[in-house]
C-alpha cells in the first residue's frame, strides 16, 4: 500500500507525506518507498509554542542570527503544536 500511494503521488507530481512515524524501521521503509516527508514521534513530541521557539532560536552567545524575530509578540495562550516535520 505504501509503495502504491507513494508511486501515485510521484506520478501526479505531488509531495508524499507520511504521518505517525514512530520507529527507525518505519522511517527506513517509508524512505525506501519514496516518501518525501515524514512526521511523527520519531522526530519530535508535541510541545508548547514557547518551547518550539526556543528550539529555533540560537543561544544569545551565538553569532548565528535568530530564525525568529525577537520583536514578534508571543501568541496568546498558544495551543500545543503538532509533531515536528522532517525529511
Amino acid at each position: 500500500i505504501i509503495q502504491a500511494v507513494s508511486s501515485i503521488g510521484r506520478a501526479l507530481g505531488r509531495e508524499v507525506v507520511a504521518e505517525g512515524v514512530e520507529t527507525a524501521t518505519q522511517h527506513a521503509v517509508l524512505k525506501a518507498a519514496g516518501v518525501h516527508t515524514l512526521q511523527g514521534y520519531l522526530f519530535g513530541k508535541p510541545m508548547v509554542a514557547s518551547e518550539f521557539v526556543r528550539l529555533l532560536t540560537p543561544a544569545s552567545t551565538s553569532a548565528t542570527p535568530s530564525l525568529i524575530s525577537t520583536n514578534t509578540p508571543a501568541a496568546p495562550s498558544a495551543p500545543t503544536l503538532p509533531t515536528a516535520l522532517a525529511s
